[in-house]
């Protein structure tokens, strides 16, 4: 029905997702995200050859842009593709990463693969930091070293009480490192 909007969770699409360009600096920070994944849906997803780095408000040769996500813990979320980075890959040298303490389980095997779009960490402009973060889906932990600096937890978080969606990590590293949303630690 040409009268009827496209549905923003269809196939390909994505939780947070920009029709057109996308965002100079994302931060995602001390929170907790579950869901129930459509299938081939994404967390973010920018639009395919909409992000000259203009359009996210540059306004210099020297400026650079950012992808944060510190604290998290994310349950669920994606079935598919954490990212789609395909069209501001090429400007990684300009992009500050921050990836730290978060646990991302049954989201997707390849969660920095895809924020990275298949970059290394050292792509990426100094400054960059990254460290202590857990991938665990399909009952196991998801190395992710061919593309992050090496720095990832290798224990099952093992969240006290899903089904209750009491996300306390009680896995030894993540308790060690307190990482996640720091609201489960209270």
């Amino acid at each position: 029905n040409p009268d009827k909007p496209a549905d923003p969770l269809a196939n390909g699409a994505a939780l947070i997702h920009f029709g057109k360009g996308g965002i100079k600096d994302l931060t995602v920070k001390n929170s907790t995200i579950t869901g129930s994944p459509v299938n081939s849906i994404r967390f973010i997803r920018y639009a395919s050859g909409d992000a000259q780095l203009e359009k996210f408000g540059f306004t210099g040769e020297n400026d650079t842009w950012s992808m944060t996500y510190t604290n998290n813990t994310f349950y669920n979320v994606v079935d598919n593709q954490w990212a789609n980075y395909n069209s501001v890959a090429t400007k990684a040298a300009k992009m500050i990463v921050t990836i730290k303490d978060n646990i991302w389980v049954d989201c997707t095997k390849d969660v920095i693969r895809r924020l990275f779009q298949s970059k290394k960490f050292t792509d990426f402009k100094d400054g960059s930091e990254m460290s202590n973060n857990t991938i665990y889906a399909a009952g196991a932990i998801q190395s992710q070293s061919s593309y992050s600096n090496g720095t990832e937890l290798t224990t099952d978080p093992a969240f006290k009480d899903v089904t209750k969606e009491d996300f306390t990590p009680t896995g030894a590293d993540q308790v060690a490192k307190k990482t996640g949303d720091p609201r489960w630690f209270k």
